[in-house]
């Protein structure tokens, strides 16, 4: 059930590793040096934004408001290089947010034969990783020239923290948090659980969950400077259902939450409903996107995947067709 893993190399086969000018990283990057030295700087290179509470229309689910600080094309598209170099770089198997060949189904499948589970969120992860954290990582553990450390760490942060919008901050949230993390890993073993780490969820599972685990976990979590989402701990019992990183490990499988279940049905309804063609076309996409991750999730879902993307290409080719009529 593991997704499939992709070629990995160690740490010191990074190009990202002892290097040691600003001019070779440049060429690393693709960048020039006088342009990468602009582009470090907080000023002008990021939209720093609120996005306002959402409120779904079809589940009533909310998502409460929060902050964005989204680099400018140029920028990210040099935050995605360095995401890819560090990608690749070979991490230990609880680590399963931003690697190749991982993602929140593999986090889940971790657990899938565990009969206990234990749920916890990092609060506010990235805006509590720190431009000193992440500087650390690059200087210490890839062991760049001091310069070079210093610009990718102003690359790579705004206002000293992991920005949420770049595409390097996954990534760098564990290399700058992985202590932390190794810690965690350590006191899973002297309690015989299995962890897994997926960005900002950490999962414990084994036989049972002491009672003492929350206890034990915010102690580690805070020591490394992080907090926990305290109403986000979640512990299941044996024989009940695990709700992981959006996915419910129950009955020795990986299914889809029945939340995106009536979801999908809500949306179809509303398709079967509507009578403007481009509102169609929005739901038959929403309707589409939702169930092909249900389909990555459950293969019962696949058939029904492919009649939406069947029925979302059929409504997009009607709508271009009437476009040309009226031409």
């Amino acid at each position: 059930m593991a997704a499939k893993r992709l070629k990995s190399y160690p740490l010191d086969q990074c190009a990202l590793y002892k290097v040691g000018s600003k001019k070779r990283l440049a060429k690393i990057l693709d960048v020039d040096l006088p342009k990468l030295v602009r582009l470090s700087a907080d000023q002008g290179n990021f939209q720093v934004f609120e996005i306002p509470e959402e409120v779904c229309e079809f589940t009533g689910a909310k998502k409460k408001a929060r902050w964005v600080q989204n680099p400018v094309p140029d920028l990210k598209a040099i935050l995605k290089r360095i995401a890819g170099l560090l990608s690749r770089v070979q991490v230990p198997d609880y680590c399963h947010g931003a690697m190749k060949g991982r993602s929140y189904r593999s986090n889940a499948a971790v657990h899938v034969e565990e009969e206990s589970a234990a749920t916890f969120d990092l609060k506010d992860f990235f805006p509590s990783t720190t431009s000193a954290q992440v500087f650390a990582f690059f200087r210490h553990t890839l062991q760049c020239a001091p310069d070079v450390a210093g610009l990718l760490t102003d690359l790579c942060t705004y206002g000293k923290i992991l920005p949420t919008g770049a595409p390097s901050s996954p990534i760098l949230a564990y290399w700058a948090n992985r202590k932390l993390f190794d810690v965690l890993e350590g006191r899973g073993r002297d309690l015989s659980l299995k962890l897994s780490v997926y960005v900002d969820d950490v999962t414990f599972s084994g036989d049972a969950i002491p009672r003492s685990l929350p206890e034990q976990v915010d102690g580690i979590v805070s020591k490394h400077g992080q907090k926990l989402s305290a109403h986000k701990t979640r512990i299941f019992g044996p024989g009940k259902p695990k709700h992981i990183t959006g996915v419910v490990v129950a009955g020795g499988r990986l299914g889809v939450p029945h939340a995106r279940f009536r979801k999908a049905r809500a949306i179809r309804a509303a398709l079967a409903a509507a009578k403007d063609d481009e509102q169609r076309e929005l739901l038959a996409s929403k309707l589409c996107g939702l169930l092909g991750e249900a389909a990555f999730l459950d293969p019962r879902y696949r058939r029904w995947a492919e009649d939406s993307a069947r029925q979302l290409a059929a409504i997009k080719a009607a709508r271009l067709s009437a476009k040309r009529a009226v031409k």
